[in-house]
């Protein structure tokens, strides 16, 4: 996972697909950032190598 996810939390979600993200929202709001990413990585897991690259 990445250190300092709050940190980043802003512009990770700037990247993400917005269907996939609005989908992970209304199954899991509220939530933490931490188990928000991990179901959406679950749902894309192709972000993960934006994450790496990235982050």
């Amino acid at each position: 996972m990445i250190k300092n996810l709050d940190k980043y939390w802003e512009a990770i979600v700037n990247m993400m697909d917005d269907d996939i993200r609005e989908c992970v929202a209304d199954e899991l709001a509220p939530c933490t950032n931490e188990e928000f990413l991990k179901r959406y990585l679950e749902l894309d897991p192709e972000f993960q190598d934006v994450l790496d690259s990235e982050f």
